[in-house]
């Protein structure tokens, strides 16, 4: 049920986004950064990942430090921490990219927005 839940409300999210397009379809140079949230890791973006790539776009999974198969200490991450892995994910990037954050990740992308507003298309 809940990753059902979490699947509809990044489609949603996803959906909000586009809604600005002019086009009927997604142009292919978009690249997606995906943050997920507390208690997650990357694994919950994989069907919007496979989704979004099937229609051209380049999908970029982040993994917070202290999550998933990062064993870094949870007592030594913080916001600023996630801002900053966050950040240098898509300072590796050549152009400006969509960021998509579920839950405790949309803490982060805000923050992530704040510092680097220019590498910012649209902030989901």
């Amino acid at each position: 049920m809940k990753k059902k839940f979490m699947h509809l409300l990044c489609i949603a999210a996803l959906l909000a986004c586009f809604t600005s397009c002019k086009h009927d379809h997604l142009p292919a140079s978009n690249i997606y950064v995906l943050v997920h949230g507390a208690w997650q890791a990357p694994y919950v973006w994989t069907s919007v990942k496979e989704q979004l790539e099937s229609v051209g776009q380049k999908v970029v999974l982040v993994q917070l430090p202290a999550h998933g198969d990062d064993f870094n200490s949870p007592a030594n991450v913080s916001i600023d921490v996630y801002r900053d892995k966050v950040i240098a994910t898509i300072l590796s990037t050549k152009q400006k990219v969509i960021l998509v954050g579920h839950s405790m990740g949309g803490g982060v992308v805000t923050a992530v927005a704040e510092k680097i507003p220019g590498k910012i298309n649209k902030l989901v």
